[in-house]
């Protein structure tokens, strides 16, 4: 294989590593149940309150974004919490970053909420707050064993097992079998 093949062969595993890792996002997103509600404790009132962050999953964390709306604005105070706890975890950014990147466990719901700090040292209201679900984004390892036997055609199926391993970490969540069968691997094959 050429250095420009597999270069192109690299791009193309990396696409659709990042499509597949997007769709399966979407779909636990859509799936999962909002267990979230609530909110944490007040932490106090303030002047006025930034619009609520919006959060953008990415393969190790969520990055939580909101829009600057607060002119004597010097920080933010951002927190969030499991959806099924009370306690909050507090952080605080200085402006302009309005940008907070969280490391967080997956397959859980999350709440998050911001506030700004101004020149004078007070804290504005906080926002109203936003839930999301931080999903697992390691692919799943599909493991199929024919026992040396070869599938050359549509009509024959071969026997075969099959393991699902949802995280890569060598605990099967699916073990049984399976019948898989070959199709045409040249043009105009039947």
């Amino acid at each position: 294989m050429t250095e420009t093949t597999q270069t192109r062969s690299d791009s193309k595993r990396r696409r659709v590593r990042r499509l597949a890792i997007g769709i399966i996002a979407a779909i636990t997103a859509a799936c999962a149940p909002n267990s979230g509600g609530g909110t944490p404790s007040d932490p106090g009132p303030g002047d006025t309150s930034p619009p609520a962050p919006r959060a953008y999953h990415g393969d190790e964390s969520v990055t939580l974004t909101w829009g600057i709306d607060e002119p004597n604005a010097t920080g933010y105070e951002w927190q969030w919490r499991p959806s099924e706890t009370s306690t909050s975890t507090s952080e605080t950014t200085e402006v302009p970053e309005v940008v907070a990147t969280m490391g967080l466990t997956p397959n859980r719901h999350y709440w998050a909420r911001v506030r700004y700090l101004d020149t004078d040292g007070s804290a504005g209201e906080s926002s109203s707050g936003t839930s999301f679900f931080f999903a697992d984004m390691t692919l799943p390892v599909v493991r199929i064993n024919t026992e040396h036997e070869v599938a050359i055609g549509r009509e024959l199926y071969v026997n075969a097992s099959m393991t699902i391993d949802p995280n890569g970490s060598g605990d099967a969540a699916y073990s049984g079998t399976t019948q898989i069968r070959g199709a045409a691997t040249r043009r105009g094959a039947p």
